[in-house]
């Protein structure tokens, strides 16, 4: 896995377990034993970060939805 793919991981887990306010891109570089600036070099500012940390997880959630309805469907044509 990148470090980009990582850096979003950690940064949906803070946001899932800790909420908002808790989202900072200090935070997520110690939750990995990273620098701040290697997050800092994916996303420049808190904003960015979280802007992907959202897109991220709504992709996750997006993939597990049409993997249920594949599945769904797949059931209904046997």
């Amino acid at each position: 896995m990148d470090t980009r793919t990582r850096i979003l991981h950690a940064a949906v887990g803070v946001l899932n377990e800790h909420g908002l306010a808790e989202l900072t891109q200090t935070r997520v570089a110690r939750e990995l034993g990273l620098r701040q600036s290697h997050v800092t070099y994916h996303f420049p500012t808190r904003g960015d970060l979280l802007r992907a940390a959202i897109e991220s997880g709504c992709n996750r959630i997006a993939g597990q939805i049409d993997s249920a309805r594949g599945a769904e469907h797949d059931s209904l044509e046997t």
